[in-house]
């Protein structure tokens, strides 16, 4: 399956990245967020990050402006009922992403895949939710999302192999390097990253 059109729930800082380094690689994506306020805000933050770029010679404004013409909004889910890939970005919130997924289980198509961002909760129990559990899987990108290389690509129970591959390419697609997972508390990053996190806090005491 080709992912050409991708929405992204959630429009903070990882939603934001997220949806940036989609549309810079020629796809469509559209955010969803409950609040205007914050989407207005992550279309703010997108236009900074690739004007920065701009001011380095990354990129040309007018590759900017393209960038940004990929990339629409919505308070509802309008949009959804096209997409190929849902790559959900909220708040570690068991009960919120719930109810996300089973919103859309009835907006998106047969055969949209969806992915949760989260580090912290069970890809499995997510997928349960969903119609087709086997089109469901883990995407943890790494923040800030721009500039960080890596996505663990995180296996649920019964995530299919299709899925798997089509959310690899995906990844290659735009411009990032997958790391393949099963559920495990932290996954590999998170699991690397928290002792050095714990002797930090011990040698300050």
């Amino acid at each position: 399956m080709r992912i050409r059109h991708v929405g992204v729930v959630g429009g903070g800082t990882m939603g934001q990245g997220i949806a940036q380094v989609i549309a810079q690689a020629g796809l469509d994506v559209i955010i969803q967020d409950v609040s205007t306020h914050a989407l207005e805000r992550a279309v703010a933050e997108i236009t900074a990050s690739l004007d920065e770029r701009v001011a380095k010679w990354g990129i040309t404004d007018k590759e900017a402006n393209l960038i940004l013409s990929r990339i629409k909004t919505t308070t509802s889910y309008d949009g959804f009922e096209s997409v190929d890939l849902v790559i959900e970005s909220i708040d570690e919130d068991e009960e919120q992403k719930i109810a996300v997924f089973k919103a859309l289980n009835s907006i998106c198509p047969d055969y949209t895949v969806f992915s949760t961002n989260t580090s912290t909760l069970s890809v499995s129990k997510l997928a349960s939710i969903c119609k087709k559990p086997t089109q469901f899987i883990g995407m943890h990108f790494q923040p800030p999302v721009p500039k960080r290389p890596l996505v663990e690509i995180v296996r649920g129970l019964v995530t299919s192999d299709q899925t798997f591959e089509s959310v690899k390419n995906f990844v290659a697609k735009i411009g990032k390097k997958s790391v393949e997972v099963y559920e495990w508390p932290g996954y590999v990053t998170t699991r690397v990253m928290m002792p050095m996190i714990n002797e930090a806090a011990y040698a300050l005491m």
